[in-house]
Order: structure tokens, then C-alpha cells, then sequence
């Protein structure tokens, strides 16, 4: 039996945070299938969750910049997207104590 992590962060915002990090890991996938990983780990006092995908990658120049509100990387034509979704995770996580960043290449 696996034990999932407990965390201090209110269920629906933690939900949140995972849907919209598979919606896009699936979404921004480079071939299909998307392939999409989760993994957990603790690490001091504090857990590391992590999201890889196979994803079409961010140009470091861009890793803050897909944090801000109604920011965008593609057009609407190419990807249909608010440009909300990983702002709303990050003011999650940053309400919850947690940090939220992006490694891409």
C-alpha cells in the first residue's frame, strides 16, 4: 500500500494545482502519447512534488514570465489557453508556504 503525503494546503487548491498541471503537461506534449509523471519525495521537514512530461519546453527566458496572469506564450490559434492556470498554482502554493518553479529545456 503507498501513502500518499499529507500537506497543509486546502484540498480544493491542491486539486487545483495538480489539474492544471496535468491539463497542461498533456496539453503542451511534444509527441504522442503525452506522457506525464508525478512523483513525491520528501526532503527535510518538507515533501517535493514534481510534474515531468514530455512537453514541448520552455526557453529559460520565459520560467517567470508563465507565472504572471494572463501572460502567453502561444497564440490563441495555436493553443487555446487563458494564460492563468500556472499563475493560479504558483499564488497556491506561495499561499500554502510552498514554493513552485519551473526546469525546462
Amino acid at each position: 500500500m503507498a501513502w500518499l503525503p499529507g500537506v497543509r494546503m486546502r484540498a480544493f487548491q491542491l486539486e487545483q494545482v495538480f489539474q492544471n498541471l496535468i491539463q497542461n503537461a498533456v496539453r503542451y506534449h511534444s509527441e504522442p502519447p503525452p506522457i506525464v509523471e508525478i512523483t513525491a519525495r520528501r526532503q527535510g521537514a518538507e515533501w517535493l512534488f514534481a510534474v515531468r512530461d514530455n512537453g514541448i519546453g520552455i526557453a529559460p527566458e520565459y520560467h517567470e514570465k508563465i507565472f504572471a496572469v494572463f501572460n502567453r506564450l502561444h497564440s490563441q490559434d495555436e493553443y487555446p489557453e487563458t494564460g492563468m492556470g500556472l499563475a493560479i498554482c504558483r499564488r497556491c502554493m506561495e499561499r500554502a508556504g510552498g514554493q513552485m518553479w519551473v526546469e525546462s529545456a
